[in-house]
Parts: structure tokens; C-alpha cells; sequence
């Protein structure tokens, strides 16, 4: 064999060996593309459920968020709805309350009236009666009755004033608030020898509107009445402050003070309720300090343009 001969087969085995890897290699590349392809398919299937899923979440998550904050709703609802039962609760008791007042300021002006002014009268006929007898037979005598008759006129006078004060002062329509409210302290000073102060700041002199004069009356009397009755107090103070858009009044008493909202749900609040009441009506402010042992302060605020 010729040297040349023998190169050629060479080259020759070589080609045909690099052609063989050459297609070995071109289809393992057609088979991997084939592999990816389907390993590719089969990511994108997953992915897509994964996506799936996560939108199913999200729209699940978007359901409960809903669902709460419907629920949030109607619990919210729920605690409106319970809060005007338990006014419309308060409103019916108050009217119940209402009635039973008025039965007992009827039951007690007319025991007032029998035990004081009807009383006196009896008496005041009898000894005109004595007095119509005695007048011929002893003149001294008489003049001694008719001394006691008059004694007891006057009497009779003061016992059916206070009364008339007590209804429906005739000083608050004829004087104003501030003369009528230094009339009950004074009153209250002389059956108690309690010390009563009132005073006065702000623009004073300014003529009130009647419903806020007879509101605030009726308050510090109340607020009054019930230091005597409850606060077992040695002093008193009445404060009035009268601005351009409002009026405010204080009553303290450095008496045993109270629990307020204990005293609020007792029997016997019907007064600190017909307090809240009537400044409810005036769109105004009340509110009610006392601690046990300290005093109590009442404080009450009602703006003038309420009664516009």
C-alpha cells in the first residue's frame, strides 16, 4: 500500500467518525429540544394552576374580606340598634317616671294645702266665730282673739305663698332668673342656717329667653333641693356666668357627694333625669362631678341661639 493510499483512509475513517458524532450529537440535541418542550409544557401546566389557585385565594380572600367587613357592619348595626332600645327603654321609664312625679307634686301640694292653708282657714272661721260671740261680752277678750285671728291670716298668707313659689315662682316672670334664684337661697339659708352664696359674672343684665330662665330656675333648684335633702352640706355656692352665645350655672356643695352613675340608674334620679332632660331640650351641656366624700359639682351650659 502506498504511503498516500493509506493517509486517504485514514482521513476517510476520521470523517466518517466525526459525521457519526455529528448525527449522534444533532439527535441528542432533537431529543433534549423534545425533552425541554415537554418538561416546558408540563411547567406551564403547573404555573397555570399555581395562577389558578392563587386567584381562587385571592378571590377567596376578597369573599371573607367582604364577609367580615359585612359582618363588622352588622355588628355595628346591632350595637346602634341596641343603643336606641335602650334610649326608647330610658325614654319609656322616664315617661313613666314623668307620670308618677306628677301624681306625687299633685298628692303633695294637696297635702301641703290641707295640713297648711285649709288648716289655718278652719282655724281663722272658728275664732271669727269666737270673736262675733265675745264681741258683746268681754271686748278684751275679743280683742285678744281677733289679735290671734290675724296671726293666724298671716300665717295662712305665708303657707299658701310658699306654695305658690314652690309651683311656679311669680318673682321668676316678674324679676328675672338671678332675683328668683337669690330668693330660694335665701329661703333654703333660713330653714337650714347653711351657707349660701350667689354670684355673678360675665355679662349680666342680659334679658333671657323665658324657656332657658325657667330651665335654669328650675335646675338650681333642684340642684339645691338636693343638697338639702342628700349632700348633708354646711356650705353652698350658686355661680352664674352669662356670655354673648351662652349662660352657665354651678351649683357645688362640700357635702358627702355621690356616685353619679350609680345615682343615675337609682329610683330616686328622677331629678338629675328631668335635669338632663331639660337641657337636652335647650341643646345644652350637663355635667355632674361628685366623689364620695368630696362634694358635688353641677355644671350647666346652654347656648342662646338654642331657642332660635
Amino acid at each position: 500500500m502506498k504511503r498516500g493510499d493509506g493517509m486517504m483512509d485514514k482521513s476517510e475513517t476520521v470523517l466518517h467518525e466525526f459525521k457519526s458524532l455529528v448525527c449522534d450529537l444533532c439527535g441528542l440535541a432533537l431529543a433534549s429540544k423534545e425533552e425541554f418542550a415537554e418538561f416546558s409544557r408540563t411547567v406551564r401546566s403547573e404555573l397555570d394552576d399555581v395562577a389558578g389557585l392563587t386567584d381562587k385565594l385571592a378571590q377567596e380572600e376578597t369573599a371573607q374580606e367582604a364577609f367580615m367587613n359585612e359582618l363588622v357592619s352588622k355588628a355595628e348595626r346591632m350595637l346602634e340598634i341596641e343603643e336606641k332600645i335602650q334610649e326608647l327603654v330610658q325614654s319609656q321609664n322616664f315617661g313613666f317616671k314623668i307620670i308618677t312625679a306628677q301624681e306625687e307634686e299633685r298628692r303633695r301640694v294637696s297635702r301641703e294645702i290641707h295640713d297648711g292653708p285649709a288648716q289655718a282657714m278652719a282655724n281663722v272661721i272658728f275664732l271669727a266665730e269666737v270673736c262675733e260671740k265675745l264681741i258683746e261680752i268681754d271686748t278684751a277678750r275679743a280683742k285678744q282673739e281677733l289679735f290671734e285671728l290675724r296671726q293666724q291670716v298671716r300665717s295662712c298668707l305665708v303657707e299658701t305663698r310658699k306654695i305658690i313659689f314652690d309651683l311656679r315662682p311669680m318673682v321668676l316672670d316678674d324679676l328675672g332668673l338671678i332675683p328668683t334664684v337669690k330668693k330660694i337661697a335665701d329661703n333654703l339659708k333660713e330653714r337650714t342656717e347653711m351657707q349660701i352664696g350667689v354670684k355673678l359674672s360675665g355679662l349680666q343684665g342680659q334679658q333671657l329667653d323665658s324657656r332657658i330662665e325657667v330651665s335654669l330656675f328650675r335646675i338650681i333648684q333642684e340642684s339645691l333641693n338636693n343638697v338639702e335633702k342628700h349632700a348633708e352640706a354646711s356650705e353652698a355656692q350658686v355661680l352664674i356666668d352669662f356670655q354673648h352665645d351662652c349662660v352657665t350655672a354651678i351649683v357645688k356643695d362640700n357635702g358627702k357627694g355621690f356616685d353619679p352613675g350609680k345615682k343615675y340608674q337609682d329610683s330616686e334620679s328622677f331629678g338629675l333625669l328631668g335635669m338632663r332632660e331639660r337641657v337636652s331640650l335647650l341643646q345644652g351641656e350637663l355635667n355632674i362631678d361628685s366623689h364620695i366624700g368630696v362634694g358635688t359639682e353641677i355644671t350647666v351650659k346652654i347656648p342662646l341661639m338654642a331657642t332660635n
